[in-house]
């Protein structure tokens, strides 16, 4: 990605900062709502008996961004085919990131066109754009989009194999021979350099009647064979069990476990299988 003073832009994979190889200039004036932290929906139900009332579940509404944006050409032909450029990036029916660096730091939030947009061509040389965009999520995440989640992560069911001592008379004098084991714990550690609940999806093979547990002892329980070529797919955002892309949330018993910086998820199963593995795959996030 172009940067322009340390700080770059692109949209659905175009540079909206810098110059390009055409000499066209590149500017983003404002991101409106970018930083803003997202509304909520949900309040308080007036109690019609009494003061007071009751509290009302509350969620994050999608947020609405407006990207504002002007290019400076060399000449009216090469201003109208960076317009159109920039037009034909404008994700209209499906998510595309929006991504911003600055200060060395890459973050996006996905996004689609929402409304009608404003490209004016002021004159032959200059052209302002103005586009309406919706979130989805209402968090900013870390990394540039293209991959999903930031980190990966694995786990293996925790076993320790080996360690053996063996006393000083059956090797001779001196101190007892010692093997030392050889242990896996079965865990992962959550990272995020955010302030909001970062999104964690965990992905199991090989394991029969999984568990994910954390340091707090909340443990959410699979009754469910994951067989060889199989894939478990728990999303701890969307809150959804997906054995092979099936629907299996039934199988879930326990409460969903909440990921935060420092989360440990603990990975076990009801037999032992050397071939079993939890990868875990998140982003880092902020309001």
């Amino acid at each position: 990605m172009r940067l322009d003073r340390g700080i770059g832009w692109s949209l659905n994979g175009f540079d909206l900062s810098g110059t390009d190889l055409d000499g066209v200039r590149w500017l983003v004036k404002d991101v409106e709502g970018w930083d803003d932290p997202a509304s909520t929906k949900g309040g308080v139900t007036q109690n019609p008996f009494s003061d007071g009332g009751w509290l009302e579940p509350t969620f994050l509404e999608p947020p609405s961004l407006v990207l504002k944006a002007r290019l400076l050409a060399r000449t009216r032909a090469e201003a109208i085919r960076a317009k159109d450029a920039f037009k034909a990036a404008i994700p209209v029916r499906a998510l595309a990131p929006l991504v911003l660096v600055d200060a060395g730091v890459i973050k996006h939030r996905m996004v689609k066109q929402e409304g009608r947009p404003s490209v004016k061509q002021v004159s032959d040389h200059h052209v302002e754009m103005s586009v309406q965009l919706v979130a989805p999520d209402a968090r900013v995440l870390s990394g540039d989009g293209a991959t999903g989640y930031t980190y990966t992560a694995e786990a293996r069911l925790p076993v320790t194999t080996g360690g053996l001592q063996v006393g000083a008379l059956q090797v001779g004098a001196g101190t007892p021979l010692q093997v030392a084991a050889n242990t896996v714990s079965g865990s992962i550690t959550l990272t995020n350099a955010g302030n909001a609940e970062p999104p964690v999806k965990l992905l199991i093979t090989n394991a029969v009647n999984p568990s994910i547990s954390d340091q707090t002892g909340q443990r959410m329980d699979l009754a469910i064979t994951v067989g060889a070529g199989q894939t478990l797919e728990i999303d701890l955002d969307r809150k959804t069990v997906k054995l092979n892309g099936v629907n299996r949330r039934n199988a879930l018993t326990g409460p969903w476990l909440v990921p935060a910086a420092g989360t440990v998820l603990q990975f076990n199963a009801k037999t032992y299988n050397a071939a079993a593995r939890m990868v875990a795959q998140w982003s880092d996030a902020w309001r």
